[in-house]
């Protein structure tokens, strides 16, 4: 987890931010929203204090969640509710899943 966390870190410390605000951003996800992030109160030893995003630097987790009435639970069924948001939070699952590979394999080159 900790290296996980790390690679997420390093990537939105350094990198350019706007396909993931457009993520974010999507219809899709704005029941989802706004990510939480639990942050720290200070950045990460190693981090820049000042970064745009502090939020993303500081997390200790990105979490995007919907809450459901059970009527529309009742409604649409139990199953459909869940495919759809499988569905809906993909891009932001695939984004962070390669972000993390990716600043994880940079790490790993420049350590061996």
């Amino acid at each position: 987890e900790r290296p996980v966390l790390l690679g997420l870190r390093e990537h939105f410390a350094s990198a350019d931010l706007r396909r993931f605000d457009r993520i974010l951003a999507a219809r899709a996800l704005a029941p989802f929203g706004p990510i939480e992030t639990d942050p720290l109160r200070v950045a990460p030893r190693g981090f820049p204090k000042d970064h745009p995003r502090p939020e993303l630097v500081r997390a200790r987790r990105y979490i995007l969640r919907r809450r459901i009435p059970d009527a529309e639970i009742e409604r649409a069924g139990a199953f459909a509710m869940f495919d759809a948001g499988i569905r809906d939070l993909e891009p932001f699952v695939a984004y962070l899943e390669s972000a993390a590979a990716s600043s994880m394999a940079i790490r790993d080159l420049s350590e061996g």
